[in-house]
């Protein structure tokens, strides 16, 4: 049991992008403090420089940015549903 739900949490953390250490096999895998709390960290905006071209989205990526940022925040802040 231990191995299956230690493999499925390393897939989760690659898909995230989060290192971690250890073996899955073994139902034991590390997460550097560091770590877990630049991701915990929100991301500031940066306001364009000056002279750079603004992105232009259309109206599906906006909405897809802001449920992705969404589901950033619920994860972050304990908020999940299944």
């Amino acid at each position: 049991m231990a191995t299956r739900v230690s493999q499925k949490i390393g897939a989760l953390l690659r898909r995230l992008g989060l290192p971690y250490q250890g073996n899955e096999s073994y139902g034991k895998i590390r997460i550097y403090g560091l770590t877990a709390k630049r991701w915990l960290q929100p991301k500031l905006e940066t306001a364009p420089r000056f002279g750079a071209q603004p992105t232009n989205f259309n109206l599906s990526e906006a909405l897809l940015g802001k449920k992705i940022t969404d589901q950033q925040r619920n994860i972050r802040t304990g908020n999940l549903s299944l």
